[in-house]
């Protein structure tokens, strides 16, 4: 099936579901959604590795070891602070804020400051001209709202930022769960 023929086949679901859905009920999720949009500003919600993904590109995996490095030891030297020694509850805050978040690890927080790194050349395709563009608020209100975030190459694969921000607060939460908690992987 071709893309053009693929995107024609969603773009008649997305049409036959609006016809299923009464009236009053796309009124209320309209009126929802925009309150959403108006409670302030939002991290991205999807990437677009599709448009683009032949466009040459740097390899960023040295850059983005680099920066991750100098952000988990920035942590653990501010845990350190002058006597050189801590406790693991203030090392773990002060790894959590080093990448971005507190008091949890949220992903999207490592997104947007990954997102706004130079030297990682991430992509953030524009919306009217990404794979979401056909989608109304109805059909997609989290990417019409909140946007795209970017993509990087890494090891000569192209990857979404958010996909390092779900590693790390991913990660987190089972070494929380299987360490911290004592209930095992």
């Amino acid at each position: 099936m071709s893309t053009t023929t693929h995107a024609c086949e969603v773009g008649r679901l997305c049409y036959l579901a609006r016809l299923m859905v009464p009236a009053s009920s796309r009124l209320s999720l309209a009126l929802f959604t925009l309150s959403l949009a108006w409670a302030g500003p939002a991290p991205a919600a999807e990437i677009d590795s599709w448009t683009g993904r032949y466009d040459a590109r740097p390899d960023v995996a040295r850059p983005l070891d680099r920066l991750l490095g100098a952000r988990l030891r920035a942590g653990v030297e501010a845990a350190n602070g002058t006597d050189g020694a801590c406790d693991t509850e203030r090392l773990y805050r002060s790894v959590k804020h080093e990448l971005g978040s507190l008091p949890v690890l949220v992903g999207h927080a490592i997104a947007e400051w990954l997102d706004g790194e130079p030297v990682l050349d991430s992509r953030i395709v524009p919306f009217e001209a990404s794979v979401y563009r056909d989608l109304t608020l109805l059909d997609g209100p989290s990417v019409r709202l909140r946007g795209l975030s970017g993509t990087i190459v890494v090891d000569d694969h192209v990857i979404g930022v958010d996909k390092l921000g779900h590693f790390f607060a991913e990660g987190w939460g089972y070494f929380e769960r299987a360490h911290l908690e004592g209930k095992g992987v």
